[in-house]
């Protein structure tokens, strides 16, 4: 018998279907973690640490001694670098003690500050001692142990070499005064030289008086190019044209040269019209008006050339002067100069005296006594001792909400026994889908027909309408979806061979028998002889849609009394009937379809549609007819659409989409496939925007005319966020209702009577919300909310049993074995990083 299991698949479409759950679990639980632990992070400390060997150096004459009084132990040593001279020494050497300005209170503070940031500890059986400061600022930390160090080598060397050291810093201070004042020379000698920019009096006496020289050139002839220009512009207006032409462009100006060049071609154009005109020509006179124009901007352009020849010439005036005044300052400058170079050699000498003394000094340091060696310099540790990972608690934080989110998409997977999407009846059923069929609101389409007509509608007159809308309402968005439907049964089906078409179910009230009549309907009009059976023997629908008389019908077919063509109804039956000849007549089609009711109501509907009668009029029916549509009852709730389903071409599994489990339209999936019937695909009936995301994707916004949109899909984009996620929300309202409802109802029938009326039930079709649903939802989100929580507070730690936690063993072996500590000083204690839960 075939079976579905349950695959990865299977869990991987759950997963896409409720993402919504695991994205919002995930990123809520992820970013809280992140706000928590980054708003909540301790302030970061960092540990430097160096290491320093001690040897005992000793003198021949110390040796009797040593050995009578033995060797300074690591323990007093290290004791000697927390003592209060030493530290007082590095506090001065950080910057933490004015010694002007610093008071004994100043002074104490600070000591027991550093003190008890100071650590050491000698390493094993060796000498060495590891030094190590712990601080909030690493650079801090680094400079502070290294400074211990340099302070404590320092000070180790002053007591042991106290006369050397004494004459050596004697040198030293020398040495740095010389180097000022040598400094100071050069300086004054480069900011002379920069400022009379002379290098050497010779060579400045030498270009002073090349640009003198230079200068009075250029001056001489601004001088002689200016006495030219007056000479020319000496008779006015009257000025020679050959003057003008002679005179040199160049030294005229751009201006002038541009008026020259057009006085030029003037004359050129003049001579070659003499050779045929005379002189008192219009176009000669014409010529020689311009060329007095001209000549008259050329004596313009020269005058605006002297004036820039006056301007020049002062400038070059102003140049010769101020040269020949450099020129006489020239000895009194090269006196000064002299005397910085004399300055600038005596003190270079007494630089070099000083230093030979100062290396001499250096030299005789290799008697001195060296018990301080520094082995490792502190480097900038580069993590906290107490690191901060945020980033490390939100990826757990991330994590712990995937996992919480998807545990949540199974439960309410679980809890979800309907189909939603088109997606998955297809993966859920493994068959295709052949017609989408919006909700059919008989509420809507009456008010949208009272505004039509202006007046009240009778409700079974909308509700037959509404039932055949591919008759009524051609064209509609409803009738489109049958049409649809129509023709994919012909495409993939009926040119296969596929004439007998049985629709059925898997429960009652999902459509079916709506769906057989509109589907044989818009077979009716594509010009298809189609004969609509009504197979459903226990609850006939089809003789109310076309208000025809159930009697006589199939089952007097199969009992005998009748031949199948003396029950089939036409067009005139259903004339004759509840329509009306005008609703006839309404549209085309109708005429090629034929009707056969159920008949009278049997005892054994089973026996009736497996006798051998049903299977002969079937057969007979498949030739007469293009089509055959036979309405059958419910699989899960009667054995005869198993039957019929082995009797015709194919079956539609009719599924109103949000109304029946899962599993029951999957059972009767499994039902028909049990018996070998070819079950063609899957009619979705009822999709609306409150059950299934594809009603959006769709666009079934109106069943009445093309062109319609919903407010949903319309406006700002911000206007169609907020649509959406209200449909949402609504959607999971309402199936968390209908979820609920059978438990509600269970717990309804337990209470005592007296706790509820008639009029406090709800009916299986409509249920409101009570007050032991909005407990049942209320106490479910307390659950989820809590677990979130839960897991939040164990992300942060506040769950974790011992979050006091004590230093470590080697901490309070450093402790041990250095000098106890102040009780001001030991007040600030070195913790491991032991609260931070380690990364994944």
């Amino acid at each position: 018998m075939a079976q579905y299991d349950v695959t990865l698949r299977d869990y991987w479409r759950i997963v896409r279907k409720r993402k919504l759950y695991i994205l919002f679990a995930t990123v809520m639980l992820g970013l809280t973690s992140f706000a928590t632990a980054y708003y909540s992070k301790p302030i970061p400390k960092f540990r430097a640490e160096g290491k320093i060997q001690y040897e005992r150096a000793q003198s021949a004459e110390e040796a009797y001694t040593f050995a009578l009084s033995g060797s300074d132990d690591l323990a007093t040593q290290q004791a000697v670098i927390r003592s209060y001279e030493v530290v007082e020494r590095i506090a001065r050497a950080i910057g933490m003690l004015d010694p002007l300005t610093a008071t004994e209170e100043d002074r104490i503070n600070a000591i027991n500050l550093l003190r008890g940031k100071i650590i050491t500890q000698a390493e094993g059986l060796t000498n060495i001692i590891a030094i190590s400061i712990t601080d909030e600022d690493r650079y801090h930390a680094r400079n502070l142990a290294n400074t211990v160090a340099e302070v404590y080598k320092d000070y180790n060397h002053e007591v042991r070499n106290a006369r050397l050291l004494n004459a050596r810093e004697f040198i030293s201070k020398q040495r740095k005064r010389v180097q000022t004042n040598f400094d100071d020379a050069q300086r004054k000698l480069k900011e002379f030289q920069e400022e009379t920019q002379i290098i050497s009096i010779s060579a400045a006496t030498g270009q002073v008086l090349n640009d003198l020289r230079r200068a009075r050139e250029r001056q001489e002839s601004l001088r002689i190019l200016q006495d030219s220009l007056e000479k020319l512009l000496a008779d006015g207006d009257n000025v020679n044209e050959g003057d003008l032409i002679s005179f040199p462009p160049e030294e005229g100006g751009p201006r002038f040269a541009e008026r020259l060049k057009k006085l030029q071609n003037l004359n050129q154009t003049r001579n070659q019209m003499l050779v045929n005109y005379t002189e008192r020509h219009p176009s000669v006179e014409n010529l020689d008006t311009q060329k007095r124009i001209t000549m008259g901007e050329m004596q313009d352009a020269l005058k605006a050339q002297r004036n820039v020849l006056e301007k020049r010439l002062t400038l070059q005036t102003t140049e010769v002067d101020t040269l020949a005044k450099r020129f006489k300052q020239l000895p009194s400058l090269g006196i000064e100069l002299e005397g910085l170079y004399r300055g600038v050699d005596i003190q270079g000498t007494l630089l070099e005296n000083i230093e030979e003394q100062y290396q001499q000094s250096l030299i005789d340091q290799s008697e001195e006594v060296n018990e301080i060696t520094i082995l490792q310099p502190a480097l900038l540790p580069r993590s906290p001792i107490n690191p901060s990972t945020p980033r490390a608690i939100a990826g757990v934080g991330a994590l712990l909400g995937l996992i919480i989110g998807v545990v949540a998409a199974f439960i309410a997977e679980t809890l979800d026994t309907s189909i939603g999407t088109i997606e998955d009846v297809e993966e859920y059923l493994e068959v295709p889908v052949v017609g989408i069929i919006p909700q059919m609101d008989i509420e809507s389409m009456q008010e949208a027909m009272e505004t039509r007509t202006g007046g009240p509608v009778d409700i079974e007159f909308v509700e037959r309408r509404l039932r055949l809308s591919t008759h009524f309402e051609p064209q509609s968005t409803l009738a489109e979806s049958y049409r649809a439907l129509r023709t994919n049964i012909q495409f993939a089906n009926l040119e296969k061979g596929a004439k007998v078409i049985c629709l059925t179910s898997s429960s009652h009230q999902e459509g079916k028998s709506t769906t057989s009549a509109n589907l044989a309907v818009t077979l009716a009009q594509a010009g298809n002889r189609v004969l609509l059976v009504d197979g459903d023997l226990r609850r006939p629908t089809i003789n109310r849609i076309f208000g025809l008389e159930r009697e006589p019908g199939i089952t007097d077919v199969i009992l005998g009394n009748y031949t199948w063509r003396e029950v089939v109804r036409t067009v005139t039956d259903i004339m004759v009937g509840g329509l009306g000849m005008d609703d006839i007549m309404m549209t085309a089609g109708m005429d090629n379809l034929n009707i056969i009711t159920c008949g009278v109501l049997p005892p054994n509907p089973a026996e009736i549609t497996d006798s051998r009668r049903m299977t002969e009029f079937l057969q007979e029916a498949k030739e007469a007819y293009d089509v055959v549509i036979v309405d059958a009852p419910p699989v899960l709730q009667a054995t005869d659409a198993t039957v019929l389903g082995t009797k015709v071409d194919g079956v539609l599994l009719v599924y109103k989409i949000g109304n029946v489990s899962r599993s029951a339209l999957r059972r009767a999936k499994l039902q028909l496939d049990n018996v070998g019937v070819a079950t063609l695909g899957v009619v979705i009936n009822g999709l609306r925007a409150d059950v299934s995301e594809d009603f959006k994707d769709l666009r079934y916004y109106s069943y009445y005319t093309y062109g319609t949109h919903s407010e949903d899909e319309s406006g700002p984009a911000l206007v169609r966020f907020y649509n959406r996620t209200k449909r949402q929300m609504e959607q999971s309202w309402k199936q968390t209702r209908e979820q609920a409802a059978p438990y509600i109802q269970m717990i309804k029938e337990r209470l005592p009577s007296g706790l509820t009326t008639d009029g406090e039930a709800a009916s299986e079709e409509e249920l409101e919300p009570d007050i032991t649903s909005k407990v049942l939802n209320i106490s479910f989100w307390v659950f989820i909310t809590g677990f979130l929580v839960a897991g939040l507070l164990w992300q942060t730690g506040y769950l974790l049993p011992g979050r006091n936690i004590a230093p470590s063993p080697k901490i309070e072996q450093r402790n041990e074995s250095t000098e106890q500590p102040t009780e001001e000083a030991t007040q600030e204690p070195t913790q491991p990083n032991t609260e931070q839960p380690a990364a994944p």
